[in-house]
């Protein structure tokens, strides 16, 4: 039982990664393709199809078989060939493939020199008479079970339709691995951004790509298509963010959602409890939370990466600092008539509306990112270099405040 459960696991993990892999290798050839083809959509029409079109018609049906290490080879009798042509023949007898379309096989396994696989590559070697010849006998003798639906399909066309469909099918040998697609993505955007940006670039332009490929897999009605224009526009949104004075979001930290065990540690940290001064609006706290973690998260990787300088960091830490400082002088100067509980509570919360909404200092110039201002402000409460009620060093002090009321729901 253990090991049918391990063998289980393994191809629940196979699958995945072959899913993966072929989002990514969409990608791969969405990129090749802007340096030759004018215009183009791509789409993904289940997890084992890319479909490329122009002008209104499909001209290329990718399918990509992925083992995790390059040790399959392509034979006559593969099942990553026969499978694969059991799905072109079933969409062809369905009028689901135009004649026209290229059907194309891109395996990393690797096929030996005569074999059928070699002939219908790409290349002067390339002769579908005799990777038809191969073919039919492989498909009369071999006993397989795992191929007979394959072979059923192919030996019902005539020779003429068997050749017809091998002059539409590419047999692409050797393809990278999953961990080596990485690679070359990143020599696809060497020359569209800084070296030292590619990594970001590629995160932030996957990250992008990702959600493009899940709302078409979502999209109800059929085949939902990206064009290239789309691709090409994120290209140049991404260049720009690439220059070499600006800063790239992470996609992935932008995205993340805390869930509720993370939201409950963070609410035991100092700036959480600082909010908790001024409001007991749970909404208000887990945004302040979701807003930490984010600025937190970020800056610190640009500043691992060399994207950002300690003192570009710290000079825009004092400027909210400085910010802060003046509202706070002012909360504190007016309460020198009435500094009642509740008037301070009062003051605090809506020095804290200032920093929900109003504290726009941008980190770099052409930043749109809000909460980088917001999660800093958080940063340095954490620190206690800036608070919100007008006595909260005092109220911080162990023992000083204990509050038992529960937070509201907004």
């Amino acid at each position: 039982m253990a090991e049918k459960k391990g063998a289980e696991r393994f191809s629940a993990r196979e699958s995945a990664l072959g899913y993966l892999y072929q989002v990514r290798l969409a990608l791969l050839w969405a990129l090749r393709r802007l340096r030759s083809t004018h215009e183009f959509k791509v789409g993904l029409e289940t997890l084992d199809d890319v479909v490329f079109e122009s002008e209104g018609r499909p001209t290329d049906l990718l399918q990509a078989k992925h083992r995790v290490k390059r040790v399959a080879t392509l034979t006559d009798a593969s099942p990553d060939i026969w499978k694969t042509f059991r799905i072109w023949l079933t969409a062809s007898g369905a009028g689901q493939i135009d004649a026209t379309t290229r059907l194309i096989l891109v395996s990393t396994g690797t096929c030996d020199k005569g074999t059928a696989a070699y002939l219908l590559g790409e290349g002067e070697q390339r002769n579908e008479l005799e990777a038809l010849a191969l073919l039919n006998v492989t498909a009369r003798s071999s006993s397989s079970q795992e191929n007979k639906d394959g072979y059923e399909l192919f030996l019902a066309l005539s020779e003429r339709e068997k050749r017809a469909f091998l002059e539409s099918v590419v047999i692409m040998d050797g393809a990278p691995v999953a961990t080596d697609v990485e690679r070359e993505l990143h020599s696809e955007l060497r020359f569209a951004v800084p070296k030292n940006r590619i990594s970001s670039a590629l995160d932030a332009l996957e990250g992008w790509w990702f959600g493009q490929m899940v709302r078409q897999l979502s999209s109800p009605g059929g085949l939902s298509t990206l064009s290239s224009q789309s691709i090409e526009l994120k290209l140049d949104d991404i260049r720009d963010q690439c220059r070499a004075d600006a800063l790239l979001i992470d996609n992935e930290i932008l995205q993340q959602k805390l869930d509720q065990a993370a939201l409950a540690a963070y609410a035991r940290y100092t700036f959480a409890k600082q909010v908790t001064l001024v409001t007991k609006n749970k909404t208000r706290l887990n945004r302040a939370i979701n807003d930490y973690f984010r600025a937190y998260t970020q800056r610190s990787k640009w500043l691992r990466s060399d994207l950002l300088l300690l003192a570009d960091d710290e000079r825009f830490q004092q400027d909210l600092f400085e910010a802060w400082e003046i509202r706070f002088a002012r909360a504190q100067e007016a309460l020198d008539a009435d500094s009642s509980e509740s008037n301070c509570v009062a003051a605090g919360a809506e020095l804290l509306a200032w920093a929900e909404s109003d504290a726009d200092l941008s980190l770099k110039a052409g930043m749109n990112a809000p909460w980088m201002a917001r999660g800093t402000l958080h940063e340095l409460s954490d620190q206690r270099r800036v608070g919100w009620h007008p006595d909260y060093v005092r109220m911080l002090e162990p023992g000083a405040h204990s509050d038992g009321e529960e937070m509201e729901d907004e």
